[in-house]
């Protein structure tokens, strides 16, 4: 079963106390859910995901240390939909949060693929490319963070279709694109962002999260 790829919430937030919780929806049955995250730095981190439904998350890539800061949790398909709710909590006060919860249907599960930053939030053209995908089918869903433009211009990598961007006109800025599969290929991903990860939805249920294929992105570090 091919995987569709959907966005289901998203906020940023100037200033967030340390459990900061989204607004409510209802993700379709056989779906793993994923938040990816852009922060500035010099404030308190990122440390976990929770969701009103007892949900366990786990953390494929965590950037914390950078400026900015950059995260990308993921929670493992469930067989029956509901109306939910998901919390980022941190050990205090948040500046400049932006997210977007993204959800792959299609009994998928999840491995970290790509991930990178680049420092002292300095824009630079960067290119990722991916490993050949798994299967036909699978979905690679990128996310690109911008800190300190307001309206930047987000344009999707070859392949891939721009999803969804967090609002328009706030500081921190952050965008998801992705890409179904059409058959083992590597695929290249293209944008002018200060940092960003890659993820890969696969067709198999598994109850745990792969270690990275590669790492590493080119451009200034």
């Amino acid at each position: 079963m091919a995987i569709t790829v959907a966005s289901y919430a998203k906020a940023t937030i100037s200033s967030a106390p340390s459990a900061t919780t989204s607004s409510s929806f209802t993700p379709s049955s056989n779906t793993a859910l994923f938040i990816i995250i852009g922060q500035s730095s010099g404030n308190s981190s990122i440390t976990s995901i929770t969701d009103s439904l007892g949900g366990s998350w786990t953390s494929l890539y965590s950037n914390a240390a950078a400026n900015p800061k950059t995260y990308l949790f993921a929670r493992s398909a469930f067989p029956s939909g509901g109306a939910m709710t998901v919390t980022l909590n941190s050990g205090g006060n948040v500046l400049g949060l932006t997210y977007i919860v993204v959800g792959a249907t299609g009994q998928p599960s999840a491995g970290s693929i790509s991930s990178a930053t680049s420092s002292n939030g300095t824009s630079a053209f960067i290119a990722v490319t991916t490993t050949a995908a798994a299967q036909v089918g699978d979905a690679y869903i990128s996310f690109l963070f911008e800190r300190g433009i307001s309206t930047p211009t987000w344009t999707p990598g070859s392949g891939f279709t721009l999803l969804d961007s967090s609002a328009a006109g706030a500081t921190n800025t952050l965008a998801v694109q992705y890409q179904i599969a059409t058959g083992a290929t590597t695929v290249t991903s293209t944008a002018t962002v200060t940092g960003g990860t890659t993820t890969e939805a696969r067709q198999a249920v598994i109850t745990s999260f792969s270690t990275p294929l590669f790492t590493g992105w080119g451009g200034p570090i």
